[in-house]
């Protein structure tokens, strides 16, 4: 799952190889531009950290992407 959202933020949906029935919700601020590569499912690594999000009255973690590199 990948989508470009807002003014070119990247959402996404994340999993490791190992465990892919894991899901992490993540979101990556002005990073629109690497969804094709996300849409042909290239393995990637992520750089990130965590951060609290609030909307619409509802508070969850969420990864907020600060880099990526792709295999």
């Amino acid at each position: 799952y990948a989508k470009v959202v807002g003014a070119n933020h990247l959402k996404l949906e994340l999993y490791q190889e190992e465990n892919p029935r894991i899901k992490i919700a993540a979101i990556g601020f002005g990073m629109g531009d690497f969804l094709p590569f996300f849409k042909d499912k290239r393995p990637a690594d992520i750089c990130y950290t965590i951060n609290e999000n609030t909307f619409n009255n509802s508070r969850m973690l969420q990864v907020v992407i600060r880099g990526i590199k792709f295999q």
